[in-house]
């Protein structure tokens, strides 16, 4: 698996808050009750139902401590992000979680603007309550990379804990059709589903399906006659902005491996072009994204307003949910790429991780029932039972070996009659997960990296809502682009 250096930019920050008493120093007041440790996420209905079971089998073997799952939060990883910062601007309100939901790219803002992160060097070497040299070879070599990302003259302060990619779900209803110049005219299937190219898919796939729908008496794709739709969906601007420069061989951004300096890569003939190339692929409704249509795309893909949809790999209950009542089970497939060559083929890896953040009272106490609880949903049996539930692929090697995983992955019941619903889904998309894993890639993490993503995003969905006229012009998209980075390194 390819793996990019993730080292941060130096520490140094002009007019950051500080979180008062935070950091060490004198001792601390002793408590006279269990001390609340606050955790703070966007996880769904099963997934946090699941945390909240985890919190009080920890809080149960745990006097001294009330663990809390927030049950206000929901939404995205950003949003998590956003009101986080929001707590700690009010740094009187003292709100903020103390184990919170993140992307590697949050924890620079947390730590750099805020001085809230706490540094993690010493929980997970502790040789008492640390992470011991088994335990630390059973994590996969995702999860290590997150525990050995460090700030530079600082400390490490990611945890891993979900593990994700973008998968391409569909419905089923495209297998078995025989169109004239597609798959040599054999039937679509699977193989050809999984080694579809952007040329194939854009080029030739979507033209012909388009005249072969447009034919039937009965639709396929788009049955109502919606004014809005597109063959294939987009959840996410960002990852796929990214994930496009990657397969395509072009550098997104770059952290210097010794000096730490980060660059802005993107803006290049090349790139500017693929988004010129999914402007006009949107004008022919060939492709869409949430953003360019205000949101909503995931229940296109129950009224067929697209018949493919690439979404998280972590987001498989939304998914599901989505398409309540339909009498068709979702397919998953590997995004198209650039090229079907090994060596050529990327998606990026991505998933929730935590990071702990400081509070004035109790500072050192709050930081390591945090730490604690962490450690207890990570043990193997919690891992399983995590991603049974919550769809992201297990973090650890040995759980995938375990009978009760295969179990999970395993398409059809102990009775031998195929899974239905989420269950089916979450078989599918485990499987999905393992056999892709060869060619995940991460985005560097710098300061500003996580602005630089917001941007990307509004930058993708502007040129994808733009007119034939300005999209088509070479001149108006460098300007885009131009006024893109100019904005992203002023946060840098």
């Amino acid at each position: 698996m390819k793996r990019k250096n993730l080292l941060f930019n130096s520490l140094v920050a002009v007019g950051a808050l500080t979180i008062v008493g935070c950091g060490g120093g004198g001792s601390e007041p002793t408590p006279t009750g269990p001390i609340n440790i606050y955790v703070h996420c966007q996880y769904g209905k099963g997934p946090r139902g699941l945390l909240d079971q985890f919190a009080t089998e920890f809080n149960t073997a745990n006097k001294q401590y009330n663990v809390i799952v927030d049950q206000e939060i929901s939404g995205t990883y950003k949003d998590v992000f956003g009101k986080e910062k929001l707590f700690l601007q009010d740094q009187a309100s003292d709100d903020w979680g103390d184990l919170v939901v993140c992307y590697p790219d949050h924890v620079v803002d947390y730590m750099m603007t805020f001085k809230a992160a706490a540094d993690l060097s010493g929980l997970i070497n502790d040789p008492e309550i640390g992470i011991s040299t088994k335990d630390m070879n059973d994590f996969t070599e995702s999860a290590r990379d997150q525990f050995s990302i460090e700030f530079p003259k600082s400390g490490k302060y990611v945890l891993p804990f979900s593990t994700s990619t973008e998968c391409m779900f569909y419905n089923p209803a495209v297998l078995g059709i025989q169109i004239e110049g597609v798959n040599g005219g054999e039937p679509i299937d699977e193989d050809y589903i999984n080694s579809l190219t952007w040329d194939e898919f854009l080029g030739n796939f979507a033209p012909k399906f388009k005249d072969y729908n447009a034919g039937l008496e009965k639709k396929i794709w788009n049955p109502d006659g919606n004014e809005n739709y597109g063959l294939l969906g987009v959840r996410d601007e960002d990852n796929f902005f990214i994930t496009l420069c990657e397969q395509h061989g072009y550098s997104y951004t770059h952290v210097d491996e010794v000096t730490a300096d980060a660059s802005i890569d993107f803006n290049v003939k090349g790139v500017r072009d693929l988004t010129k190339r999914f402007a006009q692929a949107k004008a022919d409704h060939y492709f869409i994204t949430d953003g360019s249509v205000q949101g909503g795309i995931s229940s296109w893909f129950k009224t067929c307003q697209c018949l493919f949809y690439i979404g998280s790999t972590g987001g498989i209950q939304y998914t599901q949910t989505a398409i309540e009542g339909v009498d068709w089970e979702i397919e998953c497939g590997r995004l198209p790429q650039a090229s079907n060559e090994i060596s050529r083929q990327k998606m990026i890896s991505q998933g929730g991780s935590w990071c702990i953040l400081k509070h004035a009272q109790y500072t050192e106490q709050r930081i390591r029932g945090a730490w604690l609880f962490y450690k207890y949903i990570t043990e193997e049996k919690q891992c399983l039972r995590w991603a049974a539930t919550s769809g992201y692929y297990p973090i650890r090697k040995t759980v995938t070996s375990k009978p009760a995983w295969g179990k999970v992955i395993d398409e059809y019941d102990e009775d031998g009659n195929m899974k239905t619903g989420i269950d089916l889904l979450t078989a599918r998309n485990a499987k999905y997960c393992a056999t892709y894993d060869n060619i995940l890639f991460t985005n560097d993490v710098f300061i500003g990296s996580a602005y630089c993503r917001e941007q990307v995003e509004s930058l993708f969905v502007k040129i994808l809502t733009a007119s034939p006229a300005e999209y088509g012009d070479d001149e108006w998209l460098l300007s885009q682009f131009d006024a893109t980075v100019t904005e992203i390194k002023k946060n840098m």
